[in-house]
């Protein structure tokens, strides 16, 4: 990137306002923290290893482990097809879900048909909570079971929430 006329692979983080430089042919990866003051793009931190990107990409927010606090995973394309796993994470000691590392982040589910997105309508993404990924380190349940506890609990908490002799809270 600072002499090299490889291509850039920017990738933003719009929930943590950090952006991920990375250049084919180069071998560093330079991450920034973008902010409202001056002078606005504050740089963390980079990445060196011995072997040059020909390719980079990453994984949604959805796919992180947050039990490691992990903040970004890429996965780094090698000149002799080896892909090679990439995570940025945090150190932490708390085993506790790290709320300010994981706000609530776009899920899979669209805002928008594609006919509603053609005729020029915009939205905001649906965003999803990243809390359902964390297990703390005495949980023995399985991913399919937590799902399945989280969608009772969201049943209850409607029905609650919505029958005439409760009271809301919410």
């Amino acid at each position: 990137m600072d002499t090299s006329n490889g291509v850039l692979f920017p990738f933003y983080d719009s929930d943590t306002n950090m952006i991920y430089l990375c250049g084919k042919g180069d071998s560093t990866i330079r991450y920034f923290e973008i902010t409202d003051e001056e002078p606005y793009v504050h740089f963390i931190n980079m990445l060196t290893s011995s072997d040059p990107q020909r390719g980079m990409g990453w994984m949604p927010k959805r796919g992180l482990d947050v039990n490691q606090n992990e903040i970004a995973r890429f996965y780094k394309l090698h000149t002799k097809g080896l892909c090679e796993v990439i995570p940025f994470t945090v150190p932490r000691k708390s085993g506790l879900f790290q709320e300010d590392l994981y706000p609530d982040t776009a899920g899979d589910t669209p805002s928008l048909t594609a006919e509603e997105w053609a005729t020029g309508k915009d939205a905001n993404p649906i965003l999803v909570s990243l809390l359902l990924n964390f297990c703390n380190l005495n949980c023995k349940f399985t991913h399919e079971q937590l799902s399945l506890y989280v969608s009772f609990l969201n049943i209850l908490l409607y029905t609650f929430k919505y029958s005439e002799n409760s009271v809301n809270i919410f």
